[in-house]
């Protein structure tokens, strides 16, 4: 699941830079950003996200939330992603409720100078939804989104349950106990269709054979 999961994020990365590439005036940056949170089974939180920024754009990320809770983390673009570290409340994880992400860019004059060549001295390059204008600053990142804990939480521990499940069939060969598996859930995601339909050749192969 991480790996499709990267390859999936990879493949989305390289359309936003491709798309940023071709579109808009000359010299002009338009932002795309697309962030997901995700919670391991302590309830410690994590962003990963897509961007056609380019390498190395340093943000921060400043999460606010339930029992007055707040955490930053800094992280760079690589090859179109970024990734936080692991977020906890003190080395508990975070409590069920509502919380908020905002993301900013440090000012361009202190980015990088490969950045800087790019999104120019004060950041005059960037454009789109994502884009504020400071005074003293320039042109700068500034995303925000709410999401909820118990929500996600629910989602992480639903897919896990899933997979352990579905992985210990496929470690004995057991592809007819996947089919019905995974025909007994409503709405399969798109790597369990996939699943399925590797369940479908194997049957049909061993079938073949005899």
């Amino acid at each position: 699941m991480k790996i499709k999961a990267g390859i999936i994020l990879l493949f989305l990365s390289i359309i936003l830079v491709i798309g940023a590439c071709s579109g808009k005036g000359s010299g002009s940056l338009h932002v795309e950003l697309t962030v997901t949170e995700d919670f391991d089974k302590e309830n410690r939180l994590k962003f990963t996200g897509i961007t056609n920024l380019p390498n190395e754009t340093k943000l921060v990320l400043s999460v606010t939330g339930e029992d007055e809770y707040s955490a930053q983390a800094k992280v760079q673009v690589n090859n179109g992603m970024i990734e936080s570290e692991w977020l906890s409340n003190n080395g508990e994880g975070l409590v069920p409720g509502v919380y908020s992400l905002r993301i900013t860019s440090q000012a361009a004059i202190i980015q990088p100078d490969s950045v800087q060549n790019i999104i120019g001295k004060q950041g005059e390059n960037l454009e789109g939804e994502f884009v504020l204008s400071e005074e003293t600053l320039g042109k700068m990142i500034g995303y925000t989104y709410a999401f909820s804990t118990s929500d996600s939480q629910i989602v992480a521990i639903e897919s896990e349950t899933i997979w352990d499940e579905v992985n210990g069939y496929l470690a004995t060969g057991q592809y007819t106990l996947i089919r019905e598996f995974i025909d007994k859930i409503q709405t399969p995601s798109q790597d369990l269709q996939m699943m399925y339909h590797l369940s479908m050749y194997h049957i049909y192969e061993q079938a073949g054979r005899r």
